[in-house]
């Protein structure tokens, strides 16, 4: 049986004039998406293909260094006590989930470039074009994270802004 993760990505909701944390708010659920034909040269390769945007073919060595799911690894965080609406109505009151945690979108993406059983991940670093190294928000997580600074130097949006909180299921 395999083991599927449930991601909810959330965003700090920060005062503006404080620059304390007021609350998580939940973006996005990231349900899987059918995807009705692949193509590949042309050729169809797959019909019915279920596509999860986050963490796409059960990778089992995405799961392990995020919360020891399926390997080695840390354990769970458990859901954030400040965890969004959206989060606690997707992960909390399901039983069919399970190892519960989180983690920042720096976490989240350093996380997705070790796991990665690609040959060619050796040669991530020396290729600028790849995707993966060009924007990894982007391509794992569908985020245009601009990270600059405010008239104070403060940062004002930055990878640590947001969370992808996450339950797994067998």
């Amino acid at each position: 049986m395999g083991c599927d993760i449930h991601p909810v990505l959330e965003k700090r909701w920060i005062d503006e004039e404080t620059g304390e944390t007021k609350a998580w708010v939940g973006l996005h659920c990231f349900p899987s998406m059918v995807i009705s034909e692949v193509y590949v040269g042309g050729k169809v390769v797959a019909t019915n293909y279920s596509h999860w945007p986050l963490a796409q073919n059960r990778d089992y060595a995405l799961f392990a260094k995020l919360a020891g799911v399926r390997g080695d690894g840390p354990d769970p965080r458990g859901l954030p006590s400040d965890a969004s609406e959206l989060a606690r109505m997707e992960l909390d009151d399901n039983a069919d989930l399970h190892s519960h945690s989180w983690a920042t979108a720096r976490e989240w993406i350093e996380a997705c470039l070790g796991s990665e059983r690609d040959p060619e991940k050796l040669f991530l670093e020396a290729d600028p074009k790849d995707p993966r190294v060009k924007d990894p928000y982007k391509y794992y997580l569908d985020l245009d994270i601009e990270t600059w600074e405010d008239e104070d130097g403060k940062p004002y949006d930055s990878p640590d802004n947001y969370r992808i909180v996450f339950a797994f299921d067998n």
